[in-house]
């Protein structure tokens, strides 16, 4: 497929997967409990003791992680959110705590101000619109995930979404990054390479 018509692919799937997403939601704070259960195994994704753990700030429709962020916490993890500070570039990642000062990004999602550390996140979980078993993410287009995993090799990149979200293939372009681990309400998987 040439980029104009994986480019097309890409926004039909994106159109298709908001709207699906939005049903899904409707079920966010069971899901939002499901994952919880899942906080060891996200931390034996790395060999760290107490690695520092990157979660998103959802909005719209997107599965929170605020319970699971709470369970990290109490298992003593350090964690961090994203931050999109410029166009083009990776993210940047400051240490999140309860009560810390917020301000919006470039795109006025609210994230750790300036004043917050900028950390380096060992586990990154991220937001996605669709997934595949593959490790397939299918994300807004922006390319910051794909950028900043690009830029930090190391990180376990662990995609959370609703079950439903599955896709038989995502539509993947050159500079796209798979996912090592996918976590649902229902699972947490590791992809089959």
């Amino acid at each position: 497929m040439d980029s104009d018509g994986l480019r097309l692919t890409k926004i039909k799937a994106r159109k298709t997967q908001i709207e699906l997403r939005k049903q899904l939601a409707l079920t966010g704070i069971q899901a939002a409990q499901g994952i919880v259960e899942f906080a060891k195994p996200i931390l034996e994704t790395c060999n760290l003791a107490a690695p520092t753990v990157s979660f998103y700030n959802a909005f719209g429709s997107e599965l929170s992680l605020f319970l699971l962020a709470e369970q990290l916490q109490l298992l003593g993890v350090k964690l961090a959110m994203p931050v999109v500070v410029e166009k083009s570039a990776p993210l940047v990642f400051r240490h999140w705590s309860a009560g810390c000062e917020m301000a919006g990004d470039l795109y006025d999602i609210s994230s750790p101000s300036e004043k917050n550390e900028t950390l380096q996140p060992d586990i990154i979980l991220l937001p996605l619109l669709g997934f595949d078993l593959a490790g397939g993410r299918l994300g807004y287009g922006g390319g910051f995930y794909d950028r900043t995993l690009e830029a930090l090799r190391h990180a376990s990149a662990i995609g959370v979404g609703f079950a439903g979200q599955e896709m038989k293939n995502v539509p993947m372009g050159l500079h796209d990054k798979r996912l090592g681990y996918i976590l649902t309400e229902n699972d947490f998987l590791a992809v089959k390479a």
